[in-house]
């Protein structure tokens, strides 16, 4: 994976990674459930990737993740 791409465009492939070796694993070892397990959480078998790049930008799905903390915790000084 090339350090020059974004950490938007690197998140999607890394889903991509994770799904091919599930489906690799599902067939070197029969009748294990990789590729089941892991489209368990979603139909299509995303898979959320907090990736960071070189100049601390995030990937959206990061993005997320800090939006929240950072709301979790403004509401605790906010209560405190």
């Amino acid at each position: 994976m090339a350090l020059s791409m974004t950490p938007n465009a690197r998140a999607p492939k890394f889903s991509l990674d994770v799904q091919k070796r599930a489906r690799d694993l599902d067939s070197k070892y029969h009748g294990s459930t990789f590729t089941q397990r892991l489209q368990s959480n979603d139909k299509y078998g995303r898979y959320l990737v907090s990736v960071v790049g070189p100049f601390a930008n995030f990937s959206d799905d990061f993005m997320v993740l800090c939006d929240f903390l950072v709301r979790v915790r403004a509401h605790r000084e906010i209560n405190s």
